[in-house]
């Protein structure tokens, strides 16, 4: 079912420079195309302020037009909510013969939640992720203890970090 199209898949990274997904998806040999799933029902329910909001539409208008100076059509999907979210890129994929989704990693609960079931959705279709932490320093994963969990006290989580 899958093509030859990679999907920059844009979040909270709503740039061009310095973009690994979007670098890597290029490099790809594939047709590219940018999406962002809109969700103001998710907004909602974090209270996103309207000014906050505001500046991620503009942000997207200004990333559309340096998206096109390059030859890609960045969607806007509306989703409503993130619960959607796996259903409407779903759709996308099949529509756009989507075969490589390519995106930067988000660590909070609900985004992750999002983004598993995703993944899930669209293994039938045989559509790959390849995720990038371009927005931090040391991703979380990277850091764990002598015995390979988790940091529990911050001292010696920083004492890592900062020999990273």
């Amino acid at each position: 079912m899958t093509g030859d199209v990679s999907l920059v898949w844009f979040r909270n990274d709503l740039r061009v420079h310095d973009h690994s997904p979007l670098q890597a998806a290029m490099a790809s040999g594939a047709g590219v195309r940018g999406v962002y799933c809109y969700c103001p029902q998710q907004w909602d329910e974090h209270g996103v302020a309207s000014l906050r909001r505001w500046y991620v539409l503009m942000s997207l208008r200004e990333l559309g037009q340096q998206l096109a100076r390059l030859g890609i059509v960045l969607d806007i999907l509306e989703a409503g909510h993130f619960s959607k979210v796996p259903f409407v890129l779903q759709d996308y994929c099949k529509q756009h013969r989507v075969s490589t989704i390519f995106c930067n990693r988000e660590y909070p609960l609900n985004e992750k939640q999002r983004d598993r079931k995703t993944v899930n959705c669209l293994k039938s279709l045989g559509v790959t992720f390849k995720g990038f932490d371009d927005g931090m320093l040391v991703p979380p994963v990277a850091l764990k203890t002598g015995q390979g969990t988790p940091f529990t006290v911050f001292t010696p989580y920083r004492k890592r970090w900062t020999a990273w």
